[in-house]
């Protein structure tokens, strides 16, 4: 419904006129609705990819009025990009002209978190809550997919560490990657379960 409402309110905006600033905070919401849903147990891919869509729109509104909150808007997108599984995209969006006005501890928050998630670091995700703890756990809306974004950095750092064996102890995999046993036995099944890892 939320949806619904949110896409007959874009619809009147288009068609009367209103100011850039509440365009892009129609924009920026309903980002926020397609993020959030993201993070559901129904959660699909193209979601966080509507999501970028919204957020962009947002960004370039405030940017176009000169708004502070056309970085919110713009670490939200990076924030996308790296949830879709393509960090990688992040430095070229920051390589922007638009982009480079915009320089903050946010934004770096968001590279870091790119490079942390390509390397498939666990252990320097750690390290980047406690750096970033006001940019990302203290951020309502990116504190709801950390967890995504951290299982998804534990499932793929396991699937790396686990590739080479065809026989090896848990205890050892655990040690690999620096996590108390009980949680890599308790995801190694949920992933054997769910399909991801054949054990």
């Amino acid at each position: 419904k939320c949806r619904t409402f949110l896409t007959s309110v874009r619809t009147t905006a288009n068609t009367t006129h209103l100011s850039s600033k509440l365009q892009a905070n129609i924009d920026l919401l309903t980002g926020f609705l397609y993020f959030f849903t993201s993070g559901s147990i129904h959660c699909k891919e193209t979601d966080y990819v509507t999501a970028y869509s919204y957020f962009y729109e947002a960004f370039e509104l405030f940017d176009k009025i000169e708004n502070r909150n056309a970085i919110k808007a713009l670490k939200y997108m990076l924030f996308c990009k790296i949830m879709v599984g393509r960090p990688d995209d992040v430095p070229t969006v920051l390589s922007g002209k638009l982009s480079l006005k915009y320089r903050s501890r946010e934004l770096d928050a968001m590279k870091a978190v790119a490079i942390v998630f390509e390397k498939k670091n666990l252990n320097d995700m750690k390290d980047l809550l406690k750096e970033y703890e006001q940019e990302l756990i203290n951020d309502p809306v990116v504190k709801v997919h950390l967890k995504n974004l951290h299982d998804t950095l534990f499932e793929n750092n396991l699937l790396m560490v686990i590739e080479p064996y065809s026989i090896v102890e848990i205890s050892h995999i655990a040690n690999l990657i620096k996590m108390n046993t009980s949680e890599v036995i308790n995801r190694i099944a949920r992933m054997i379960l769910d399909n991801k890892l054949d054990g």
